[in-house]
C-alpha cells in the first residue's frame, strides 16, 4: 500500500490533463479514491479525489470546527 505523510506542495492542471486509472494500477491501490492521473514530463501524479479520504463523521467535525 501507499501512505501519504505530508504534502509537499501543490500542482495546477487543467481538467483535461487528467487520465483515466489505467487497469493494471486496479490490482495495486485503492482505485475509488483516485480521481485519475496527470503526466509531468517523466513523472505521473496521482490525484486524490479528496473528499473520499475522510468519512462523513469526520466532514461533520471538520465543518463544525470551522464554524467555531
Amino acid at each position: 500500500g501507499l501512505m501519504v505523510d505530508e504534502v509537499l506542495g501543490w500542482e495546477e492542471f487543467a481538467a483535461v490533463d487528467l487520465k483515466p486509472v489505467p487497469e493494471v494500477m486496479h490490482r495495486m491501490l485503492q482505485v475509488e479514491i483516485v480521481e485519475g492521473l496527470v503526466q509531468q514530463e517523466k513523472d505521473y501524479l496521482i490525484v486524490l479525489d479528496a473528499w473520499r479520504l475522510v468519512s462523513d463523521a469526520q466532514m461533520e467535525a471538520l465543518f463544525a470546527f470551522m464554524r467555531t
